[in-house]
């Protein structure tokens, strides 16, 4: 009910105004019967919120200094908006633009909004801006023109959510026209984030892609029309189009519930971005090409509900992989990669991957080594964290499922001085002949992997670097490690082993060991020594009945916690001794 004319000599003079809720209010000037003649010249903030009357911020052409200090403007809720700034025709040669000094514009719930700026080519200049934030404009179907894209020079970050009708950040046709005399660049933008823009073919014209110097985060989600996030508006006979697309800064590139994507650039683009350090990608499960090259082993690499083929260069520059409900291929090598082309690897995450078997099949690297009498190369090496190898019983069906044989294969050594390892499949995950591909190898988790019997196979000679251990819900297993393996674990310092239903031991009897002690009769005790395990956790293990085979003594000189729950069938003793500070365990008949 309160009548802004109360209020028009203060206005004059004001740098900031809030206004809400005043239902009748059509439009803040009205120069189109004899309005001011100059109006909000100060102003630098302007908040307008729930205006359900408003049209327009001005009715007419602007007045002389109209909004020209204004630093910040955001509009929200106003239901009969249709335009911010319009201009009916150009204004004095220097007569300063309106809006000319504006740094962050928002705007949101504008659902009659089809023009952010409506006027002639160079009616607005917007060399100040830097934040532009539009969200649930239902009726806006383009952004910017070339013209304001020019003058767009300090632009730092761009976010469009909810504008289901938005065809093209830019107006149609437009941008061909003016793409061979106009040199297109955003040179300060660092982030674009787009969501839920139900029409959007493709995010930028690769011809606007070439001047993104600065942009280091570029993300986009639920697009469903969606095909290319560069894209090529038209295809044009006779013009020379860019085999290759410089993204220079580009640090994370997130791609979310893009179901119809299926190029990341035009045909025959290379995409150089040296920075690159993650990118994720979740349910595009079309793509088939990604062409992107990065310069550095240092990537983060995330593909969730998503192929992957496309990603198969990336994967040659990857440090950190998480792979997650991923079920068109059944390993990694040689399917996706080459062996070689994994040394930076340290980090694997796996989560659902219902047709994987392991993730090196060993059978071409046993046959290249048959034909060409060369030793199979470490691979791996850099390995420090295993981790979630995660398979529900309804991702897999028990009767379809053809293991790998790599459970019964070994690389057989053609000199004493060749080491080589089968990272074996998930009926049997390390099968170990003299190997230390593994030795770097820190952290691993084993989450419900439910056809895993053996972590370990085979004998082992070295020492690893393993210091933390967590399986749950590996329903297959018997034991965690083979006897052999223990005095190679000089760092372990945690094992958390739960609900594990048929878990008999924590230490196994080695085949090997067990054949050969039967036929020479009983054997002295014998010491095992966990140097650095600090903390146990047991937990839920019904059929657990030994932490060791009988007849060896288990010392924990470093160990401070000792929990054990549900373990209702455990017959091996823990004792402290204070002096030295030392736990002792054993098991007796």
């Amino acid at each position: 009910g309160v009548r802004l004319s109360a209020f028009k000599e203060s206005f004059k003079t004001s740098k900031q105004l809030e206004l809400r809720e005043i239902q009748d209010l059509e439009c803040l000037v009205d120069t189109t019967k004899n309005g001011p003649t100059s109006a909000f010249t100060h102003l630098k903030t302007l908040f307008i919120k729930d205006m359900d009357g408003l049209e327009a911020l001005c009715k007419g052409q602007p007045p002389q200094g109209f909004l020209k200090n204004l630093k910040h403007l955001e509009v929200g809720e106003c239901c009969k908006l249709q335009v911010v700034g319009e201009l009916l025709h150009d204004g004095e040669e220097n007569q300063e633009h309106p809006l000319s000094n504006l740094q962050s514009l928002t705007l949101y719930r504008l659902p009659a909004l089809r023009w952010i700026f409506k006027g002639s080519p160079h009616s607005f200049t917007l060399q100040s801006l830097k934040v532009v934030a539009i969200n649930g404009c239902g009726k806006l179907k383009s952004l910017f023109s070339p013209s304001l894209i020019q003058g767009l020079v300090l632009l730092e970050q761009l976010e469009i959510q909810h504008c289901n009708e938005l065809e093209t950040l830019f107006n149609d046709g437009e941008i061909e026209s003016k793409t061979s005399s106009l040199p297109l660049r955003l040179p300060k933008l660092k982030t674009l984030f787009i969501r839920a823009c139900a029409k959007l073919e493709y995010v930028v014209p690769i011809t606007l892609a070439q001047g993104l110097p600065a942009l280091a985060s570029l993300s986009v989600s639920s697009c469903g029309a969606l095909k290319q996030v560069f894209g090529m508006p038209y295809e044009q006979n006779g013009v020379q189009h860019h085999s290759s697309l410089l993204l220079p800064s580009l640090q994370d590139l997130e791609l979310d519930r893009l179901r119809n994507l299926t190029n990341f650039v035009p045909q025959n683009y290379i995409v150089k971005a040296p920075s690159l350090k993650s990118v994720k990608a979740n349910v595009c499960s079309k793509v088939i090409n990604f062409p992107i090259q990065q310069a550095n082993n240092q990537l983060e690499l995330t593909l969730k509900g998503t192929g992957l083929s496309a990603f198969k260069k990336l994967l040659c520059n990857t440090k950190d992989l998480v792979l997650h409900n991923v079920g068109d291929h059944k390993n990694l090598v040689p399917n996706l990669v080459d062996l070689e082309r994994l040394d930076g690897l340290t980090s694997i995450s796996i989560n659902k991957w219902s047709s994987g078997e392991c993730l090196v099949d060993a059978s071409q690297i046993l046959m290249d080594f048959k034909c060409n009498g060369q030793p199979p190369k470490c691979f791996l090496q850099n390995l420090k964290i295993l981790r979630e190898l995660f398979f529900s019983m309804e991702d897999i069906d028990s009767e379809n499922v053809n293991l790998c044989d790599m459970a019964n294969t070994q690389l057989r050594q053609k000199s004493p001085d060749s080491e080589c390892i089968t990272l074996g499949n998930f009926d049997q995950l390390f099968q170990l002949q003299g190997g230390n591909i593994i030795s770097s190898l820190e952290k691993m988790e084993l989450f419900n992997v439910i056809r895993l019997r053996d972590i370990w196979k085979g004998p082992i000679q070295v020492a690893t670097n393993l210091r933390e251990i967590r399986v749950h819900c590996c329903n297959n297993l018997t034991y965690i490690f083979p006897e052999t393996l223990i005095p190679h674990l000089p760092q372990l310092s945690i094992l958390k082993i739960k609900s594990c239903v048929n878990l008999k031991k924590i230490i196994g009897n080695d085949d090997i060991l067990a054949s050969s002690s039967s036929l020479q009769g009983p054997q002295l005790e014998m010491k095992m020594v966990f140097p650095q395990l600090k903390k146990i956790e047991l937990e839920n293990l019904s059929k657990l009945k030994s932490f060791s085979p009988v007849g060896y003594h288990l010392e924990f000189p470093c160990l401070h916690s000792l929990d054990i729950k549900k373990c209702f069938k455990m017959i091996t003793s823990f004792s402290a001794d204070y002096l030295t500070l030392t736990v002792h365990a054993k098991t007796d008949q």
